[in-house]
């Protein structure tokens, strides 16, 4: 999907419904992902690609882990819209508002409550 999306300006959907879809959280990263709960896994994840930037958004309806190198040649930021409590980023607390700046070939590790 990557590859397809790299040449479209336009915003791309997938409405995601098993943890594997993750892998593309961050577009092209690969991510692990892993859900902490029983409920069946939903997400919605839209992508845009323009200019050479990149851009992702989503919305995680489960409890998840994510972790791996978010981009292996590109600057990441990352915002959180909305962070419940108790999700972590490198096993400490961030709440709404938080911005992350990763470097190319940054480890990202995340845990994710619903609604983040």
């Amino acid at each position: 999907m990557a590859h397809q999306l790299a040449r479209q300006k336009d915003w791309q959907t997938l409405s995601a419904s098993n943890i594997e879809d993750l892998a593309d959280a961050v577009l092209g990263a690969g991510l692990f992902a892993e859900q902490f709960d029983q409920a069946p896994f939903r997400a919605s994840l839209a992508f845009r690609s323009s200019n050479g930037v990149t851009t992702t958004s989503g919305m995680l309806m489960g409890r998840t882990l994510l972790s791996g190198a978010l981009s292996k040649d590109q600057l990441t930021l990352g915002l959180g819209l909305h962070m419940p409590s108790g999700s972590r980023h490198w096993m400490k607390p961030v709440q709404t508002g938080t911005v992350g700046v990763f470097r190319a070939g940054d480890y990202h590790e995340a845990y994710y409550l619903p609604g983040s």
